[in-house]
């Protein structure tokens, strides 16, 4: 990548406006916080087609009624939208009820956010909608006429307009080879405890950001089960001599989720079954008010009257899915 498409001028003359009229920041990759490792030790951000081909394991959040229907070409670029909040990731974000955890969905969602320089660079196209079903070219001419007041739409629409809109928020831009992380500007994380957990891994980075406002507000929406999710939002942790303790801020109440934890020790020997029996759990609910069961928790304090260890490992799941990985340091 680095040669530019030789109507450059026009086509920042384009983006200009989109950062005007719609506050366009750079174009939008969405995926699993367990798919980041591969993408940082690889440098780059790959097509699904080369993952396929050298063995690459992703966890999918495409739906798969539509992937199918893609031509090999789409299978063979790397696929951004212009906007956060698409219709799929509505769909598919967050961690589901139990009865869901097996269809198609991203537990832990995180965006990248890719620098506008791609729209400019020659191996670029663009799709007007989702590249499955709709119109492809590469030109300014068709970059300008694309119908970006219904791309970046995010109101209410009428029964008869949901096809049309829908298809639209999609839009894509599809670059013909793998994308370096050089273009990459920002990384956007749903909770702060997805920013802690990313900074126990790989340090510090001035482009992480922690922004709920990119990913889909269900709380107040009448939504299918289906779509229900949940997640946690941060936690504190305080190793002392003899105790360990761990406060939960659950995006909703606990309700039929499951909550789990395990205890390993720095050799990586199980202690949970140890650990739990000195257990002491106290719930509250999202009024901060004390509450006796799980299911109407919002916050959960863990305090495990044990004599922890340095090297520690601390492990949190809501329905089976790691949410919270720390490492004890006494204090």
């Amino acid at each position: 990548m680095g040669d530019y498409k030789k109507d450059v001028i026009k086509f920042n003359s384009i983006v200009e406006i989109l950062k005007e009229t719609y506050k366009f920041q750079g174009l939008w990759h969405f995926t699993d916080f367990t798919n980041l490792e591969s993408i940082f030790n690889a440098g780059e951000l790959s097509s699904r087609k080369i993952c396929d081909d050298n063995s690459v394991a992703f966890l999918d959040g495409a739906n798969h009624d539509v992937i199918n229907r893609a031509t090999e070409f789409v299978h063979s670029c790397t696929r951004f939208y212009y906007r956060p909040k698409t219709p799929t990731l509505y769909d598919n974000e967050g961690i589901k009820p139990f009865d869901y955890l097996q269809e198609v969905h991203i537990p832990r969602p995180v965006y990248l956010i890719f620098s506008e320089e791609l729209i400019y660079d020659k191996d670029t196209i663009f799709s007007n909608g989702n590249a499955t079903n709709s119109p492809i070219n590469n030109t300014a001419e068709f970059f300008g006429s694309m119908d970006w007041d219904s791309v970046f739409h995010s109101s209410r629409f009428n029964p008869e307009e949901r096809n049309y809109i829908v298809n639209k928020r999609h839009a894509e831009l599809l670059s013909k080879k793998p994308v370096s992380l050089t273009y990459l500007i920002k990384i956007i994380f749903r909770s702060n405890a997805d920013l802690k957990q990313a900074i126990r891994i790989w340090g510090e980075d001035s482009r992480y950001i922690v922004d709920e406002g990119c990913f889909s507000d269900k709380s107040n929406l009448l939504i299918t089960d289906w779509r229900y999710n949940n997640y946690i939002k941060d936690y504190k942790i305080e190793c002392k001599v003899n105790r360990l303790k761990l406060i939960i801020y659950l995006k909703r109440p606990v309700s039929s989720y499951k909550v789990s934890w395990s205890i390993e020790d720095s050799n990586g020997n199980n202690k949970t079954n140890l650990v739990e029996k000195t257990l002491d759990v106290k719930l509250k609910n999202m009024f901060n008010n004390e509450v006796k069961g799980l299911k109407y928790a919002s916050m959960i304090k863990l305090i495990f009257n044990y004599n922890p260890l340095n090297g520690d490992i601390i492990r949190i799941y809501i329905n089976g899915i790691l949410s919270i990985e720390e490492t004890v340091e006494i204090e």
